[in-house]
């Protein structure tokens, strides 16, 4: 199965999907907040973004090979790095 491009292909619809509609829920609950900054809402918006797709790729390949281990791996490893990410890169743009 980790040979075959069509699972890569299928988990990666998958994974750009779920980070899509994450995207827009997270936007549509914050852009009706009034006392939310903008900055404040990108910064979030980056770090919540920066984690589900860290946390998607990071975890695949235990995805694939079917173990817990490298999912768990996946799930702490791609979430610190997502946030630090996308928070540093949303906070440096605004």
């Amino acid at each position: 199965m980790k040979n075959n491009s069509v699972f890569y292909l299928s988990y990666g619809l998958a994974s750009a999907l779920v980070l899509w509609s994450i995207q827009e829920a997270f936007l549509f609950i914050l852009s009706g907040l009034p006392f939310v900054s903008p900055v404040v809402t990108a910064t979030l918006f980056g770090a919540v973004t920066g984690a589900v797709f860290g946390i998607l790729m990071v975890m695949m390949e235990g995805f694939f090979m079917r173990s817990k281990y490298l999912i768990n791996r996946g799930l702490k490893v791609g979430a610190l790095f997502g946030v630090l990410s996308g928070t540093i890169g949303f906070f440096l743009t605004h």
